[in-house]
């Protein structure tokens, strides 16, 4: 792990020469603080990369519903730590017939695309959780899949409203 300095204890003024301590410190400052070493300032969710819509999956699931009930049934549940865009798809298989592609934010949940396959670009913020659902009935299969520019995905919590944080 980097070691943190901490700019004020080096000569940092216009006039101070460059030393070898400050060039150290300016190389290993930003991953000291990407680690998280004592001292360093600590990241914030907003500074993760932002989400943009794309083709690249980066969370996927089949479930096969067996019948038994008249509910919708999930498919994928993802919990969002990100700022952006994310493509959301489900697919029919064999005996499929709706899907439901929602999302869940400050314990509102909103329907974005409902009926037979689905492809819905969604906006999302820390603290969302996107919904993907299969109506339930005779050995169903669905996919659903969300999707990215090539950006990396990370899951946040599921079902958790999150209010009043600063994600613009």
């Amino acid at each position: 792990m980097a070691t943190y300095t901490d700019p004020s204890t080096i000569g940092t003024s216009p006039n101070d020469p460059v030393t070898s301590e400050f060039g150290t410190a300016a190389l290993d400052n930003p991953v000291a603080i990407t680690e998280g070493a004592a001292g360093a300032p600590r990241s914030v969710i907003k500074s993760l990369e932002r989400l943009a819509t794309g083709t690249q999956v980066r969370s996927q699931n089949t479930a096969t519903f067996t019948g038994g009930t008249s509910n919708d049934l999930d498919i994928l549940r993802f919990g969002i730590l990100q700022i952006g865009t994310v493509n959301v798809v489900t697919t029919l298989g064999s005996g499929g017939n709706n899907t439901r592609i929602a999302r869940l934010r400050n314990g509102t949940e909103t329907t974005l695309g409902s009926g037979g396959a689905q492809n819905v670009d969604v906006d999302v913020i820390p603290g969302d959780t996107i919904i993907c659902q299969g109506e339930d009935g005779v050995s169903r299969i669905y996919t659903a899949q969300i999707r990215t520019n090539g950006e990396n995905l990370w899951p946040g919590p599921i079902d958790l409203p999150v209010e009043g944080n600063d994600v613009s």
